[in-house]
């Protein structure tokens, strides 16, 4: 498989204008999906006393704290297999560590795209029976927009508060991981494993991008400014910073938990056990030599 399909399989979010914070008044007009969650108000404090998690045959419910609602035109088979879509995600977010909270997701009449905030979030499903693989991506990476940071942030800017990169590039990873695990696709690619993903976006941003230092798509607008590269830097830094840490993904989840009180200098540090300037320089070495610590 050729880099350029890691690239599109891992970057999806570059056609998305996927944003951190959104208003959500005005919504258009939305049916409830099923007996499960009609009717039925999200609570903002769900806490599982354990975790079931997916099979190959079989995949818990999602709880009652998950309010699905959609576009009146979407067709019924979307809507169920947006269902299966967050269903999976959701459990396989609760077993990495992420918030299990109430939630809410609206699936929308757009093509590709996507936004997200403190509990909610919205998803362009227009094309589910047609790209099935890209829409479950784009909806597994809003999924985890509201799981995995937004939930222990408590904010509704994350541009603003952490760095960007990271703040597509934990989603992008994450997405990537639970789409190929539960699905053994990725936005529309087939993949053997997050490992065979890992090696090839890592051979793709080494040969193509180690001239945009790391550093420069810490601002809000970096994603703009760096369109052409910004979806798969943001994605190998992510994927270098969990395998050089030994807590692995816990120590994303813990940097998350620690934005809600702590600068995100001192957060990283405190997470990582590294500064934001020596792990930029680490990430510019590693990318010169094909980054090792990620292919390995």
């Amino acid at each position: 498989m050729n880099a350029s399909r890691f690239l599109i399989a891992s970057t999806w979010i570059l056609l998305t204008s996927c944003q951190s914070a959104i208003n959500t008044s005005g919504l258009p007009s939305a049916t409830a999906l099923s007996s499960a969650t009609a009717g039925v108000a999200a609570t903002a404090t769900f806490r599982p006393t354990s975790t079931p998690l997916p099979s190959p045959t079989s995949t818990p419910s999602l709880p009652i704290t998950i309010e699905l609602t959609f576009d009146t035109s979407i067709p019924e088979g979307a809507r169920n297999q947006t269902a299966v879509t967050i269903d999976r995600a959701y459990w396989f977010y609760t077993a990495l560590g992420c918030s299990p909270d109430g939630f809410k997701v609206n699936g929308r009449d757009n093509d590709i795209g996507g936004e997200a905030s403190v509990g909610f979030a919205w998803i362009g499903i227009r094309n589910m029976e047609s790209e099935p693989s890209v829409v479950e991506t784009g909806i597994s990476h809003e999924v985890a927009h509201v799981m995995c940071q937004l939930a222990f942030t408590g904010k509704n800017n994350m541009g603003a508060i952490d760095l960007r990169w990271l703040t597509e590039g934990v989603p992008n990873y994450f997405s990537a991981m639970e789409q190929i695990t539960n699905t053994g696709m990725n936005s529309g690619v087939k993949l053997s494993s997050i490992g065979e993903h890992d090696r090839g976006m890592a051979r793709w941003v080494s040969q193509n991008f180690c001239q945009i230092p790391l550093a420069k798509l810490e601002p809000a607008n970096a994603h703009i400014v760096y369109s052409q590269g910004f979806g798969a830097i943001a994605d190998v830094a992510t994927r270098l910073l969990v395998k050089s840490n030994p807590d692995g993904v816990a120590a994303i989840i813990h940097y998350y938990t620690l934005l809600a009180t702590t600068r995100k200098e001192d957060a990283f540090q405190q997470a990582f056990g590294i500064s934001t300037v020596d792990f930029y320089q680490k990430y510019q070495t590693e990318c010169i030599n094909g980054f090792p610590t990620v292919t390995r």
